[in-house]
C-alpha cells in the first residue's frame, strides 16, 4: 500500500497470483491479469491522492488512460477481481480508479467492474483526496477542473491546514 495506509498488503497472496509466461523466449512469472490491474489502480490511487504529489504535478490524463487501455487489452476475470479485492480490502480504491476512468471514457466494460466494486466504502471516498481517513478532504473544484487545470498547487494552498502544507515542504527537500 503507501505510507499513510493503516491496510497493509499481503505479499504471499499478491505473490501467490501469478502466471508463467514468456517474451522472446525468456520465461518468468507474473501478475496474473487481475492482481496486476488491481496494483495499477493502488499505484494510480496513490498518485491521484497523495497531497504532496497532487500539490507538485496535479492530477495526470496518462493515470486514466493507462486504467481504460488495460481493461481494454486485458482479459479481467471479473469473478477473480471481486475476489482478490475483498481479501485485500482495496475495492474502494479499485472503484474510485474505475470511477474517474468512466467519466472519461463513458465504456460499458468499466461501468460492468464499477457495478461489481461498488460499496458505500467506495461512494464514501469520491470527490475526496488524501491517502488517510485522517488527511482526507473533499474537493470543491469538479474532476474535469481538477484534470486539466494547471495550478492545482494555488487552490490547495488555500485548503490544506499547516500540517499538511509541512508535509509538502519536507517531501520536496527530500525529493
Amino acid at each position: 500500500m503507501w505510507g499513510e495506509s493503516e491496510t497493509k498488503a499481503d505479499m504471499e497472496f499478491v505473490l501467490q497470483n501469478t502466471m508463467e509466461t514468456a517474451i522472446l523466449g525468456v520465461i518468468f512469472n507474473k501478475l496474473s491479469p487481475e492482481m496486476e490491474f488491481i496494483s495499477l489502480c493502488l499505484h494510480h490511487y496513490k498518485d491521484l491522492n497523495s497531497i504532496y504529489l497532487l500539490y507538485e504535478r496535479g492530477l495526470t490524463l496518462s493515470h486514466f488512460c493507462d486504467i481504460y487501455f488495460f481493461i481494454k487489452n486485458c482479459n479481467i476475470d471479473s469473478e477473480a477481481l471481486y475476489n482478490y479485492c475483498l481479501k485485500l480490502n482495496v475495492g474502494k480504491y479499485v472503484y474510485y480508479c474505475l470511477y474517474y476512468t468512466n467519466l472519461i471514457f463513458d465504456d460499458e466494460i468499466i461501468k460492468k467492474y464499477m457495478l461489481l466494486l461498488h460499496s458505500t466504502e467506495s461512494d464514501a471516498i469520491l470527490n475526496s483526496f488524501g491517502l488517510s481517513d485522517k488527511e482526507r478532504q473533499s474537493w470543491d473544484i469538479d474532476f474535469f477542473t481538477r484534470l486539466f487545470d494547471s495550478n492545482i498547487s494555488q487552490y490547495l494552498e488555500n485548503s490544506l491546514s499547516e500540517s499538511d502544507l509541512k508535509k509538502i515542504i519536507i517531501n520536496q527537500q527530500l525529493m
